[in-house]
Parts: structure tokens; sequence; C-alpha cells
């Protein structure tokens, strides 16, 4: 489908959401559609998903949805809509984030990722749900390959929180992996930190080097016109042969622990969300086997003790040092040991998040 034809679906859509219309909202449905996330869990199928559609009509009279602006890459699209009425005599207001994926002119995937940010306040139980959905949104803590391994873990500010991490498998010999911040705290940042995986998520796969990825997702960041709202990320590929590519925007530079030195990883630009025409560019290095990156967050050096000092990029890199022969896993949870000790006494300022990989002895075995 072109962008026009993926619009002018969707204004229907919207056209529908506001008559009540079930018929016309499943008709661009998929006979197969499957509908993630969201208050009910995953429906597949186009008649359960009407059957969703009505159920969700007869509880909520007054539903209604507010429409925002499409940012569509090709066959994907994310938007971000508000849901609004009256349950029980209790006011619902918030926001969510639809990935839609189309096939064959219908809408064939649709995953909601929902904003409980006005729930929150009323409702403690609504705010333990939305720190699930984002942990649910976070790969695994460990992962393996033949020419790597990867440990990764975040620690919010607050029950949900706006720095993010991924993995990404690019092609059968190149894995890619990110690590964001995005500006702010809390439920705010955590709906545009989950905007923002699923919009890496799309273009990761396109085959695009990272500082091309990276300036996509600057773009579709901008269109999306969120006041005060912008992120800084590592986005970085792996090759089986030990070819490392990365582009930093405005992120704290990883680090990378070579077998006789220490270096950072810097290139890139500036912070994404800020202007459309920023410049990214990207570096790629050579890695040999035993290496290790690490990437992370401000809010591990910039922790404070109770007498108001940071943690630091010395402290970070002496305990990283002590764990290096130990995996991944170990200098991610030695990190967090550092900083929750040194932090002792103090309350948590930001969201802590570190990424470790090291590379395999099998590096490079089948380049």
């Amino acid at each position: 489908m072109t962008p026009e034809e993926i619009q002018a679906l969707l204004a229907r859509h919207l056209e529908a959401w506001a008559a009540h219309d079930v018929s016309a909202l499943a008709a661009p449905f998929a006979e197969d559609i499957v509908i993630e996330g969201g208050l009910v869990g995953t429906t597949t199928g186009r008649s359960a998903a009407e059957a969703r559609l009505r159920r969700a009509f007869e509880a909520i009279p007054d539903l209604r949805v507010e429409g925002g602006e499409p940012v569509i890459m090709g066959d994907h699209v994310v938007v971000t809509r508000r849901l609004i009425g009256t349950h029980s005599g209790k006011p619902i207001n918030f926001e969510h984030v639809i990935l839609y994926t189309f096939r064959d002119g219908q809408i064939a995937r649709a995953r909601i990722i929902y904003d409980f940010t006005e729930s929150f306040m009323r409702v403690q139980t609504e705010l333990s749900a939305a720190a699930d959905v984002q942990r649910a949104l976070q790969p695994q803590a460990h992962y393996a390959a033949g020419w790597f391994e990867v440990a990764a873990a975040s620690v919010p500010c607050l029950d949900v929180g706006g720095d993010f991490f991924d993995y990404f498998e690019v092609s059968e010999n190149a894995f890619g992996f990110v690590l964001g911040d995005v500006a702010g705290k809390g439920p705010p940042a955590a709906l545009l930190s989950a905007t923002l995986q699923g919009i890496l998520g799309v273009h990761t796969q396109t085959g695009r080097g990272p500082a091309d990825t990276l300036a996509q997702v600057n773009r579709a960041l901008l269109r999306r016109a969120i006041p005060a709202r912008f992120a800084t990320a590592v986005y970085a590929t792996l090759s089986s042969d030990g070819s490392l590519t990365y582009c930093n925007a405005g992120h704290n530079p990883p680090l990378l622990f070579a077998l006789r030195d220490r270096s950072r990883l810097e290139t890139g630009g500036m912070a994404l969300g800020l202007f459309d025409d920023a410049k990214l560019v990207e570096e790629s290095v050579q890695l040999q086997s035993g290496d290790v990156v690490v990437m992370f967050s401000d809010g591990v050096t910039e922790a404070f003790n109770h007498e108001g000092e940071e943690f630091g990029e010395k402290r970070l890199v002496a305990v990283i040092e002590a764990h290096l022969n130990l995996g991944p896993g170990s200098v991610v949870s030695g990190v967090l040991d550092a900083v929750r000790t040194f932090t002792a006494g103090a309350a948590q300022s930001d969201d802590v998040t570190i990424l470790a990989l090291r590379c395999s002895p099998s590096l490079g075995a089948d380049a």
C-alpha cells in the first residue's frame, strides 16, 4: 500500500470509531489478524476482533478515540491515539500506541501499548500493570550466539522509566543492539520509549547501517511533534567477522575494552528528536575475541550518594575491569551492585541501564 492509501484507511477507521460501526471497524482486518496487548490480552481472527469491539462499546457506551498523525514506514505504521469515555461512573482518558503491520492491503497485526498516566494518579494497581508491560517489552536479560554474548538490565527511577535497551537479529551473520534514554522520567518518558522501540524494531530490518537507521528514527520522532521530548541512543551492529559498526546519537560514549587498551565510542551526532537536518555518521572498528563493549545511561555515572558526589566514569571503569573476565552478566550485575552500594541512603534520581557485550572465541571463525 502507498502511504496515501494507508492514511485514507486509518482516516476511515477513525470515522468508524466515531460512529461505533463495528462492521466498518473490522473491515480492514485480515481474516487471521492478531491484536496483541491492550486491556484484554491477545485476540486472533477477524470475528474475535469484532466481538472484542462490541464488548468494548457495550461496556463503555460513550467510548471515543482521538487519533494522532501516523508514522508510516512501508507496511509498518506507528500511531498514538487517546481513548476517552466513562466506565462505571469513572472517566477514562489515556493514550496508547498502536504498531500496525499491513499485508495485502489489510491490517494483519496490531500491537497495542497503553500509557496509564492519568489512571496511575488514581489507582496504584494500574501503575504496576504499566511496569509489567514495560518489562515485557525488554528482551531477555542474557543472550548468546556463536560469536558473542550480551547481557543487560534497566532499573527505572520511578515505577516506569525512559531508558530502554533492545537486541535485533539483523541478518544470519549480524546482530544489532541499542541502548537509549528518553528525556524525562515516569509514564510520559516510558510511552515514548516504547514508541522508539517499535520504530527501531522496524528500521533495523531494512538493511540500513546504524547512522541511517537512527536518522530514520529521528525523522519519525520529529513527525510526532511531542514538545520537549527527545532521546539519546547508541545503536551498533556486530558481524560474525568481528566488525562493529555504531552510531552514537548524543549518548554517553560506550566503552570498548580491547586486549591492550580502552577507548570510547563517540562517533555519531546529536540527540534524536531535535532537528530534522541532524547529521549522523557511523564508524566501524574491528573487534577480537574477548573484547567487551559496555553501553550505559547517564543514570549510572550521574548517580549521587547522600553527600551529593557522583558515581562517575572512573568508578564505572574500575568496576567493569574487575568483572571483565567473568562475562557480560557479571559486568552488568557488578555495576548495578556498585551503584546501589554507592548511593545507599540517597534517593535514586534517574533510570539506571547498562548493557555489556563480549566477543566469543569463535568470532571470525565463519567469516
